[in-house]
């Protein structure tokens, strides 16, 4: 009785450096995730997607400063990051006076009580000490009116959009 026994012996070496340096595997996928979330950023910017209760006056400027970089980080981590780094892209996407749902003055958030209540009485006329109360607020170009408190801007999170967009595609991303 003869036994036959064969086995095939298989060893994979993986340099998971090479992985990670630029040019390779998961540098290239990770690249072009980021790719992906900065182009849906741009379809998701405002003037694009606007809910601006009084139209928009967007220059565009939001949108030119989308960049998206990529860093290696400790070990074997890739960092993506895409954002914008306009001044006001922040009030943008996380909207103003969330809390309260008003802005005011300087003065006028130190004494808000007196301007709610000059509200609620509609007590609308303005004295020239009360003159920090008020703030110009122009929707129609070369109309200016004064106000002692305006709405804040809803909040247009229009890069965690482009994110939850780019996830849909891959399994590896989750949806924030």
């Amino acid at each position: 009785m003869e036994i036959h026994f064969d086995a095939d012996v298989t060893a994979i070496e993986i340099h998971t450096g090479q992985l990670f340096e630029p040019g390779g595997l998961v540098h290239r996928w990770a690249a072009g995730i980021s790719r992906e979330v900065e182009t849906w950023a741009h379809a998701f910017v405002p003037p694009h997607t606007s809910e601006a209760r009084w139209g928009t006056w967007a220059t565009g400027k939001l949108e030119a400063s989308l960049y998206r970089q990529l860093t290696e980080g400790a070990g074997n981590t890739i960092n993506i990051e895409v954002g914008a780094s306009a001044p006001h892209a922040r009030f943008v996407h996380e909207g103003t006076a969330h809390e309260m749902g008003y802005i005011y003055t300087t003065a006028g958030y130190a004494n808000m009580a007196i301007v709610d209540s000059w509200i609620e009485n509609r007590q609308l006329r303005g004295s020239a000490d009360d003159r920090g109360f008020w703030m110009p607020v122009t929707r129609i170009p070369g109309r200016t009116q004064y106000h002692l408190r305006v709405r804040g801007q809803k909040a247009n999170p229009f890069l965690i959009k482009a994110y939850n967009r780019a996830a849909r595609g891959h399994q590896s991303l989750h949806p924030m």
